[in-house]
C-alpha cells in the first residue's frame, strides 16, 4: 500500500497512519519494528483517538511486516480495538501472515467484520470497508 501525498501521516512505534478521503483509517506496519507492551499499546490507541476522536472507523491495515504476538498481546488488541474499529480489512503479505491474523479472528472473533485482503487488492478491500462507513 502506497502512502498519499496529500493526507496529513503520523506514526507511532509500529506503523504509519493516514485517514483517506473517505475517512477510512489506513495504517502500514513498520519493518522492524520492536514489540509492544500492553500498556504500550493501550497508549498508542489513546493517541489514535486524539486524533481521530471518539467515533468508531474502518480501518484497512497492510500487515506486511507486522511482527507476531503474544496471547497477552493479542488479548489487549482486542480489547482496544474494539473501542476504535467499525470494520477492518487487513493486507497479508504471507501464508504466516494469513496465519497470525486468522489465529487473531479466530482465537477472540471480534464484534466487528474483518476480512483479510491480498496484496494488490487494497481498491477492493477499501471497496468492502466502505460498505461499513
Amino acid at each position: 500500500m502506497e502512502i498519499p501525498e496529500d493526507v496529513k501521516v503520523w506514526e507511532n512505534t509500529t506503523s504509519i497512519y493516514w485517514l483517506d478521503k473517505d475517512g477510512i483509517l489506513c495504517s502500514i506496519s513498520k519493518e522492524n519494528s520492536p514489540k509492544v507492551s500492553p500498556e504500550e499499546s493501550e497508549k498508542q490507541v489513546a493517541e489514535l483517538l486524539k486524533r481521530v476522536g471518539e467515533q468508531k472507523l474502518c480501518i484497512l491495515i497492510d500487515a506486511k511486516h507486522a511482527q507476531p504476538s503474544s496471547k497477552e498481546e493479542r488479548d489487549q488488541s482486542a480489547k482496544t480495538l474494539n473501542k476504535i474499529t467499525k470494520a477492518m480489512a487487513v493486507i497479508v503479505h504471507n501464508p504466516l501472515g494469513r496465519m497470525v491474523v486468522n489465529l487473531f479472528i479466530g482465537l477472540q472473533k471480534p464484534p466487528y467484520p474483518m476480512k483479510i485482503f491480498k496484496p494488490g487488492d487494497e481498491q477492493k478491500a477499501k471497496v468492502w470497508l466502505k460498505k461499513h462507513l
